[in-house]
């Protein structure tokens, strides 16, 4: 095993868990593609940055649907 050194860049890691409300299932589903497209404009906004990655939690776990996993060198950017 070799040793950890100075000059290796540090990743900083974040796991986010969402939970979709159920109100929002019930809308008409011009609204739903609507908060899905300005989802995804979101998550590619921040993967120029980062690197997100998406999995989905359904029959996995109750309490959420869906989880976002954030890898960046720097901080600042989360």
């Amino acid at each position: 095993m070799t040793e950890p050194t100075q000059n290796q860049p540090r990743q900083y890691v974040n796991f986010r868990f969402f939970r979709v409300r159920p109100e929002w299932r019930l809308l008409p589903e011009k609204e739903r593609e609507s908060g899905r497209q300005e989802f995804l404009k979101t998550v590619k906004k921040y993967s120029e940055k980062m690197i997100v990655i998406s999995y989905t939690t359904l029959g996995i776990r109750a309490d959420c649907d869906f989880m976002i996993w954030s890898i960046s060198y720097r901080l600042e950017d989360f």
